[in-house]
């Protein structure tokens, strides 16, 4: 198991504990970088992600680690933040699950254009 593995594992296993997470949150700010596990607690573990480009039917699926909101997971994702995390375990993981066919991105566009017009 590589150090991301046990990191993911060990975060897994620490949210589901709700009476650490709940004191963690009550000494938040009494406590100098308490702040940080707060937030590595309260990212997204296994997020998939499909990324599709309809105009040339290619597309592909990722799964990623440690994603903590939108604006992380737009700019750390893609190593065009300007922002540093403290420490590698703040920044998100990603794996290429999958590179899409034509067939794959076509179903994916034709889901995402109902669900769209569902919610208009």
């Amino acid at each position: 198991m590589g150090m991301g593995e046990v990191l993911q594992q060990a975060r897994i296993e620490l949210r589901q504990n709700q009476q650490l997470i709940r004191l963690i949150e009550e000494l938040e700010e009494q406590i100098d970088n308490l702040h940080f596990v707060n937030i590595v607690l309260g990212s997204e573990d296994d997020l998939e992600v499909v990324a599709l480009h309809p105009e040339t039917s290619t597309g592909i699926r990722l799964r990623l680690s440690m994603v903590q909101n939108n604006f992380h997971l737009f700019t750390r994702s893609w190593d065009l933040s300007f922002c540093v995390p403290v420490h590698n375990a703040l920044t998100p993981q990603a794996e290429l699950v999958e590179v899409l066919s034509c067939e794959q991105v076509k179903a994916w566009t034709e889901k995402i254009v109902e669900q769209w017009k569902k919610a208009r």
